[in-house]
């Protein structure tokens, strides 16, 4: 695989130049440049600035076009991965809701969810024909709840801002809502600071490693942080949640000295692909053994080009074959000027939305996984938001013959969103 890195590499001299980038030296440093103006800005920058999900990055610029091309594959639900695990669960018996064949939801916070307005957020979202709400289960690092697990509570790894996580999935299933859980598993500062043996380590110090922005990742093929991880997707399972969606489910996308510059467990053997692989085949099985479907959210950019995906780890057709779920981030703002031939990306939901999502669709055919991306539901560099703007992702989606679809503001402001929705909700 690195030799294969280093031949896309090399091809990639002649874009850099012809993009204007600074004197490259070596192809390690052309790899580095490629991944890190992927991804530029840090998540405190995108946070603070637009409310984006800080899972996706911007994307460099780029001068070619971009034709969109006919839909191969339409997709269903995924029965693949839980045929493969079909040990008996073990936990009790618990009632859940059947992933809905049409799906519109939103993004909640743990905080949101614990709040005074969590019951007419959720009940406006059903009120305009939506029925998923994705909800953290971490809130500053921390487990949101008060976690049993013994390992937990030695590390501290537990709060009270929601005290009562079943009770919090009981109420959303009252509304005949989805509920899925999303668990960000390897960028994790705070749990990396009370393990710093399950980090990523830095080749010149062996120190744990940390990311331009000093955000400090978890190591993904560590077996103690996977055993550890096993035992809170059990937890959650109890919790009743219909679905677990892993979020930076991948290595960082960088750093000062790029690519090569820490190593992880089984760095000898596996590569960042593989890893990422094994690290999800392990949490999904214990989720699926346990009846609960399991998701993964990806970068946009992964199918857009070659280098991305074994970098940080993502290979969409391979997770296909292991989750229920592919939730690919394409947000419009994430593309740099001239990307697909627009001047400016942020501009064009349709665009974005058809072409990044349609690749997903090519990707996976045959798994039997089912696509459901993200939308924009936010004003980041984007000119035109507003209610139409995520109407134009919507209509892009459905041209695909997608029928699931989250909307992601990190605030939790669904104005525009509600009114996308209400205005395609079926009469």
């Amino acid at each position: 695989m690195l030799k294969y890195l280093v031949t896309i590499c090399a091809v990639l001299v002649i874009i850099i130049a012809a993009q204007g980038h600074l004197t490259i030296t070596s192809a390690r440093d052309i790899l580095q440049t490629r991944i890190s103006n992927i991804i530029k800005y840090s998540d405190k920058q995108i946070a603070q600035t637009a409310n984006v999900k800080s899972s996706d990055m911007p994307i460099p610029e780029q001068k070619s076009n971009t034709t969109v091309a006919t839909l191969l594959s339409s997709n269903t639900p995924n029965t693949e991965s839980t045929e493969q695990n079909p040990s008996k669960s073990s936990i009790p018996e618990i009632s859940r809701t059947v992933a809905p064949k049409s799906m519109k939801g939103i993004y909640l916070t743990a905080a949101t969810m614990a709040g005074k307005n969590s019951n007419a957020i959720t009940d406006k979202l059903v009120a305009v024909g939506g029925n998923t709400v994705v909800m953290d289960v971490l809130f500053g690092g921390k487990l949101a709840y008060p976690s049993q697990i013994p390992l937990s509570q030695e590390l501290e790894n537990t709060s009270k801002i929601i005290p009562d996580m079943t009770e919090v999935v009981r109420k959303l299933h009252e509304k005949n809502i989805y509920v899925v859980g999303r668990f960000v598993l390897f960028k994790n500062s705070y749990l990396a600071n009370r393990k710093k043996e399950w980090t990523l380590k830095d080749k010149k110090n062996g120190r744990p490693y940390s990311n331009r922005e000093g955000a400090i990742w978890l190591d993904s093929s560590n077996p103690e942080l996977l055993s550890y991880y096993a035992d809170v997707c059990k937890e959650l399972a109890k919790f009743g949640f219909d679905e677990i969606q892993f979020d930076y489910v991948r290595f960082p996308e960088g750093g000062k000295n790029g690519y090569s510059s820490f190593t992880y467990t089984t760095a000898e053997t596996r590569n960042h692909e593989q890893a990422i692989e094994d690290a999800v085949a392990k949490l999904a099985a214990v989720l699926h053994s346990n009846g609960v479907n399991v998701g993964v959210d990806v970068f946009g950019i992964i199918v857009w080009d070659k280098v991305s995906g074994p970098i940080i780890g993502q290979n969409p057709t391979a997770l296909a074959s292991l989750v229920d779920s592919i939730y690919p981030m394409a947000y419009p703002s994430h593309f740099g000027p001239g990307w697909g031939g627009h001047k400016n990306p942020g501009d064009e939901p349709y665009f974005f939305n058809y072409e990044t999502n349609k690749r997903f669709i090519e990707k996976t055919a045959g798994t039997g996984v089912s696509i459901r991306p993200w939308l924009q539901g936010f004003s980041y560099r984007s000119s035109n938001f507003g209610v139409n703007y995520i109407r134009d992702e919507i209509s892009a989606i459905n041209d695909l013959k997608l029928e699931q679809y989250i909307s992601w503001n990190a605030a939790n402001n669904y104005q525009y969103t509600f009114g996308a929705y209400e205005a395609t909700a079926v009469k």
